[in-house]
């Protein structure tokens, strides 16, 4: 069963391990450009990265300005609500002193006319 070595088995044999190997460079060949293809959409999605921490960082400081701004208007809303109720209160209180100057004058006349 064992087959004799001969110069065409060893060369069929060598031309089967050729291209065994060709097969396999093409194969690495493939993957290695596999890889090169993914180092480049990695290094495309690094960029995108740190062009979204750019845009992250850019809003944080924009939150912060507007944080820092409400609560200025906070402030100056509650300075406003102060001035509108102390306005409220000196008119109705000028109201209640219109009413009361009327109602003196009334009386003033009234009385004059009464004693004359």
């Amino acid at each position: 069963m064992n087959t004799p070595v001969t110069l065409e088995t060893i060369a069929a044999s060598l031309e089967s391990i050729a291209q065994q190997v060709q097969a396999l460079d093409y194969k690495v060949q493939a993957l290695d450009h596999k890889v090169t293809m993914l180092d480049q959409r990695v290094e495309a999605l690094d960029h995108r990265v740190e062009a979204l921490e750019q845009r992250v960082e850019a809003l944080d400081h924009r939150v912060e300005a507007l944080d820092q701004k409400v609560t200025t208007l906070e402030a100056e809303q509650a300075k406003t609500n102060l001035i509108v109720e102390t306005y409220q209160k000196a008119s109705t209180q000028v109201v209640n002193l219109a009413f009361g100057l009327l109602a003196t004058a009334t009386i003033t006349v009234i009385v004059t006319s009464v004693f004359k």
